[in-house]
């Protein structure tokens, strides 16, 4: 009963927040989002500094954190690393387990509504696991990082790779597609975010997909040096 009233009241004011559109995102992903009153718990646990800048890393499963405690995450981890240098910046965590970059033009006007200062596109690999058109990719690419710049903020964008046995010339299609995607656009471009820990037994879950705990410390790390030029 109490969690039913806990979830009307989050409901009225996550629809004051960040619209009705969003929150019908998320009725309609229940495998994704348990509860209603999950997300709203998320969406507003960490402290907000008002005269901070908004950095948004929008992305699936492997910005989401999947597998590992959320403050192990790399947004998480970044967060801990611009407070311990003094930086005013608050970090987003919008990755969401499963989502392309079809996914991501649905939930961008949310993103959008936080009026974010920089928003890190890491979106692609869904799409290559489920084979979906290089063509596709980028113009879904191309529409983000439009929209996105269209607000004042800054869109980034990091790369993605996916296992070979979805087709070697597919793969090598789809990781080039991304980056000629950010070079017409002019956004800067991270190749291969989680290089340094793909095909790495010891920093992988058993999945083989995902980092651990100590993959999540790399990734966040070659993250960081991407994006903290451009968290002025």
């Amino acid at each position: 009963m109490l969690n039913q009233e806990f979830s009307k009241k989050a409901t009225h004011i996550m629809s004051h927040w960040i619209g009705l559109d969003w929150i019908y995102f998320i009725l309609s992903n229940r495998l994704r989002f348990r509860t209603l009153s999950t997300v709203f718990i998320a969406f507003f646990i960490c402290p907000i500094n008002i005269s901070a800048k908004t950095v948004v890393f929008f992305g699936d499963s492997l910005t989401a954190g999947y597998g590992v405690d959320p403050k192990e995450s790399y947004p998480s981890l970044i967060q801990h690393r611009l407070n311990q240098e003094g930086r005013a910046w608050r970090v987003v965590n919008a990755g969401v387990s499963g989502d392309t970059t079809q996914g991501g033009l649905v939930r961008l006007g949310w993103i959008l509504n936080q009026k974010p200062d920089v928003v890190v596109i890491a979106l692609g690999a869904n799409d290559g696991m489920r084979g979906v058109p290089v063509v596709v990719v980028q113009k879904n690419l191309i529409q983000l990082i439009r929209r996105i710049r269209k607000t004042g903020a800054l869109p980034l964008v990091m790369g993605v790779r996916i296992p070979t046995n979805y087709g070697v010339t597919y793969e090598r299609e789809l990781s080039d597609g991304i980056a000629s995607v950010a070079r017409a656009e002019g956004v800067a471009y991270l190749p291969f975010f989680i290089r340094d820990v793909a095909a790495q037994p010891a920093l992988n879950l058993p999945d083989g997909i995902h980092p651990n705990a100590s993959g999540y410390k790399r990734v966040a790390s070659r993250v960081y040096q991407f994006v903290s030029p451009h968290l002025n």
